[in-house]
């Protein structure tokens, strides 16, 4: 089997992608995403996500998330909320370890072709883990396409 059709078969067990970027809750720090939305039942669904923030304290980080949730749509409009565990490349003086749980939840509107687009409200923190547990929290702007 090919490369590209090893691709093309793994991503068409996903129901969509999406694409993020925002920024955070004292708006330093700018963020962007790319994401796999399944179904598992259709109304929960699971997500993996890879992203990335930088500030302007020259403070960085890649991350990569797996996530559970709930995702209710109709024709027009959706709202979803998502949690899961997240590793993060660079702890820095917000988040103390390379473990922490990202949490999601949005709201958006969906064209007749499932093309949506949305507010995302995300929260990053190790759960108190470890000190400095500052978390960060980003307003999102999310753009989703069908797959």
């Amino acid at each position: 089997m090919s490369a590209i059709a090893a691709v093309l078969l793994f991503l068409s067990s996903f129901e969509n992608t999406y694409f993020t970027f925002g920024k955070d809750q004292v708006n330093d720090s700018r963020y962007v995403s790319l994401g796999l939305t399944d179904d598992f039942n259709g109304l929960i669904k699971d997500r993996i996500e890879i992203g990335y923030w930088k500030d302007p304290y020259n403070s960085s980080s890649f991350y990569t998330t797996y996530q559970l949730g709930l995702s209710a749509k109709n024709e027009i409009v959706y709202a979803e909320f998502f949690t899961g565990p997240t590793l993060i490349t660079q702890p820095d003086y917000r988040l103390s370890t390379p473990f922490e749980f990202k949490h999601d939840i949005g709201i958006g509107v969906l064209g007749k072709d499932k093309v949506g687009i949305g507010i995302n409200y995300s929260h990053l923190s190790n759960a108190g883990i470890s000190e400095p547990n500052l978390g960060r929290d980003s307003l999102q702007l999310k753009l989703t396409l069908p797959l």
